[in-house]
């Protein structure tokens, strides 16, 4: 029965059966899991935790057999996947940075600006400066902005619950990244 079988030589008859890769699969989908959604969230852990499946599945032939478990070869794979979605989203924040810097800030023109500015100016303003922050920074300011709770931002960055240091510095991230990229009226 492949359930009673190492990952190892699980690993080496899905190369044959791909029925086997199923049980590599079940063992440790919600290791992966768990760990991409700590870092991106249940949407991009879902889109993560198929891309590392997908990934393994097709990749399986490279696994090293001479180790027993699957375990710390998936959760390479994993953060090549978070590294390579790190890339893509640093990518977009300087992209929508390069739109920001097309908006005319001339202190003549504050009143004007301030006037026509619409909501997806704003939105692109503070994209310019999430892109400035650094990636742990950015977790907290989109955890925090995202509504949810303080205890909950607390548990995302490893604390059982948030302390007023937690909320401080939650507080300073977000206006911070806000006073780089929006003019004070």
């Amino acid at each position: 029965m492949n359930d009673d079988l190492t990952d190892s030589a699980l690993m080496i008859r899905s190369r044959s059966d791909i029925s086997a890769f199923g049980v590599i699969f079940d063992r440790h989908f919600s290791a992966i899991y768990a760990y991409l959604e700590r870092r991106l969230g249940r949407d991009g852990a879902d889109e993560g935790a198929a891309e590392v499946f997908g990934i393994a599945l097709q990749q399986r032939a490279r696994f090293d057999a001479s180790f027993e478990s699957a375990r710390p070869w998936l959760f390479g794979i994993a953060n090549n996947v978070l590294l390579k979605q790190r890339r893509r989203e640093r990518r977009r924040l300087r992209a929508l940075s390069r739109l920001a810097n097309t908006v005319d800030t001339t202190p003549d023109a504050y009143e004007v600006v301030r006037d026509r500015l619409t909501a997806d100016q704003e939105y692109r303003l503070v994209m310019a400066g999430l892109a400035r922050r650094e990636d742990r920074d950015r977790d907290v300011i989109t955890l925090q902005a995202g509504s949810a709770n303080q205890t909950s931002s607390g548990r995302a960055f490893g604390s059982t619950r948030s302390t007023p240091l937690d909320t401080s510095r939650i507080t300073t991230a977000i206006a911070s990244a806000l006073s780089i990229c929006l003019p004070r009226w």
